[in-house]
């Protein structure tokens, strides 16, 4: 096995551990309101977080690992509950993410700026969504190739 495989196998094996935490970080992004649940397919957007992830380099997945890793077993103790994120409720989830959105400790803010473009510009990249929220003539410039 050469040098390319192992890493690209040591990659999966940790994008795969964060899996769940993935899929809270979605669901907490996305919310309950049924007209985005109804316009974004959750299966794709966890399937793009997860090869976005595996497609950075290996000092940046670690560091965004260890910190999104932090963020579950952390986060849920600073607002009294006991879970891991993955497994709050939504409230509880908008809680954590807000606190750390708002923390005074810089890593804190910068794990979570990491945590949001991770989450956010895969969501945001859904076509429905996008022209739900008025792209839609810029989406279909983008396709003919009419961009500016």
């Amino acid at each position: 096995m050469d040098r390319r495989s192992r890493v690209g196998a040591r990659k999966a094996w940790l994008v795969t551990r964060l899996r769940p935490t993935l899929i809270g970080l979605r669901d907490a992004w996305i919310g309950d309101d049924p007209e985005v649940s109804r316009l974004v397919d959750r299966s794709r957007v966890l399937e793009r977080m997860e090869l976005f992830l595996k497609r950075l380099p290996g000092f940046y997945l670690t560091g965004l690992v260890f910190g999104i890793w932090i963020f579950d077993w952390i986060s849920p103790i600073e607002i009294g509950r006991l879970p891991p994120f993955r497994k709050l409720r939504q409230p509880d989830r908008e809680r954590c993410l807000d606190r750390w959105a708002h923390a005074r400790l810089g890593l804190k803010r910068l794990v979570f700026m990491g945590i949001k473009f991770v989450t956010a510009s895969q969501i945001y990249t859904e076509p429905a969504l996008l022209e739900s929220l008025g792209y839609g003539p810029a989406l279909r410039d983008r396709k003919e190739g009419r961009c500016q």
